[in-house]
């Protein structure tokens, strides 16, 4: 009965956790832009190469390439960054996909997404204070 309790525990702990985790992050997006929400398997998707574009504009995503944006491959791509970055090298080498524009800081990536009139990217939830007025901040749905 104790280790059933323990696993119960233990699942709640990281269901709990991945949802902290994924409220860490905000979605952001050029505010030309229509939608309001995308779901996660439409940004993965964007932030993959495999869906092009988004809200009638040629999708432009920009990552945060510091170790702020870690968890957020993880989380809500479901794939670690070193995969993320595997992935793209792939695609390159291809001739399938021209992976993100990677930017340092929060700052840089709401002027990336701003710039670009596709621009789509993430940033920590504490940053999306500075992005007003720039950017819109996405609702992310399951």
């Amino acid at each position: 009965m104790t280790n059933r309790l323990i696993k119960i525990v233990i699942a709640y702990a990281f269901l709990f956790s991945e949802t902290l985790l994924a409220q860490d992050y905000a979605i952001i997006a050029n505010l030309n832009l229509a939608p309001v929400s995308i779901t996660k398997s439409e940004l993965k998707n964007i932030m993959f190469g495999n869906k092009t574009s988004f809200s009638g504009s040629s999708a432009e995503p920009c990552l945060l390439g510091s170790k702020d944006g870690n968890a957020f491959f993880e989380t809500i791509l479901g794939v670690s960054k070193i995969q993320f970055n595997q992935e793209w090298v792939k695609k390159e080498l291809t001739g399938a996909g021209r992976a993100p524009k990677v930017r340092e800081t929060a700052e840089e990536v709401i002027a990336c997404v701003a710039a670009a009139k596709g621009g789509i990217g993430f940033i920590p939830a504490p940053a999306a204070s500075k992005a007003d007025g720039k950017v819109k901040v996405l609702t992310l749905n399951d």
